[in-house]
Parts: structure tokens; sequence; C-alpha cells
């Protein structure tokens, strides 16, 4: 979906993320996300949602990679102490960066209450994994997904957020706001608040 519908996160907000992180001087940029719907093998893929959402515009006008992580190499990981996921595959973009900012949207979920950063964090892993999370259970895949990798900071997306089956434009709910913290785990608290989930 276009950027401003609540779906995905709003193309203003990544570049401000990505204006207030290049201010830092890092060595290197990259925004990264793999989509779930189509997995990048059917109908809707990485790259389409790269276009639409306006992140593609974004990278190119700030000069930072734009990488599908569905197309990445993975490794696999071991979980210590896992819930029902005992190895899980995860980008070698994310494994080898220094620093992950998540950026989710504002949404609720129709299977586990809520879309914001630790659920967001399914973005890192490839297709099968994705559909292993749903199998095993999904709640506890993504504890044991964020065991493993989880956003060193995260930056909500409450512009327009999405509450229902995420038709456009009834399920869009402008909220006007934008979160932020360092502990993912208490802005999606927050986030699940502003909901009321």
């Amino acid at each position: 979906m276009p950027s401003g519908t609540g779906s995905t996160t709003d193309s203003r907000v990544t570049e401000a993320v990505v204006r207030l992180v290049l201010e830092h001087g890092p060595r290197r940029v990259i925004i990264g996300e793999g989509c779930g719907a189509g997995y990048d093998g059917h109908s809707h893929s990485t790259e389409e949602a790269f276009s639409l959402s306006g992140t593609r515009d974004v990278a190119a006008r700030l000069d930072v990679e734009l990488r599908n992580l569905n197309q990445d190499s993975f490794a696999e990981v071991e979980i210590p102490d896992s819930l029902v996921m005992s190895r899980v595959k995860i980008a070698r973009t994310v494994l080898e960066s220094d620093v992950i900012i998540g950026v989710p949207v504002l949404k609720t979920h129709v299977r586990t209450h809520v879309t914001l950063s630790l659920k967001n964090m399914k973005g890192v892993i490839p297709g099968e994994e994705k559909r292993k999370t749903h199998r095993l259970g999904l709640d506890q895949a993504i504890v044991d997904l964020n065991r493993i990798v989880r956003p060193h900071f995260v930056v909500l997306d409450a512009v327009v957020g999405m509450q229902g089956l995420w038709s456009y434009p009834e399920d869009s709910v402008r909220v006007g706001l934008v979160g932020a913290g360092a502990h993912a785990l208490s802005v999606d608290i927050a986030g699940a608040f502003l909901m009321r989930v």
C-alpha cells in the first residue's frame, strides 16, 4: 500500500530516521525489509512494497542502500532456551549489522493482537521461516526470534495506524504520533496501550 495508509511504514518517518542516522556519520546505512505476503515468490513482493510505499524513493534521495532481506543470504542460528523454535534462519545483513533500528507502523493483528516492533522482526527471516512461526505458535516464535535479534532502537510510526482487517481506507486510523525508545517491548506496550488492546 502507498505511504500514509497505515498499512506500511510512512516513508516520511523512514526518511526522518535515515536522516538522523546519517547525521552521526555511520560507515554504511541499509534500509532492509523482507515482506511476508507472497515471500517474493508470488503476488506480492518486497520490491513492489519498496516502490509503492515510497521507500525506494527515500533510499535513492538519501543515497543509501535498499536491501530485500528475503533475497539475502541467511545463516541458521541456534536459540538457547527456546519456547517453540530451537533454530531459525536470519538474514546475514541483519546478523552483521552493528545497529538495528525498527520502524514499524502501529497496527492491530488478527492472529497476535498487535504487529509492532517485536513482530516486525519477522522481516529478517526467509519465507519458509515466516510460515514456520505460524505453524509452531506465532506469539512464542516471536519471543524466540527476539531472543536472537531485536532492534537496538525503535521508532514507532503512529502517524496513521491500521485496525481490523486492514482494508483501506475504512480500517485506517489517523493518530498523528511518532513514538520511540531503546527498549522494543516497552515501545510495543505503549503502542498496544494507544490501540487499547
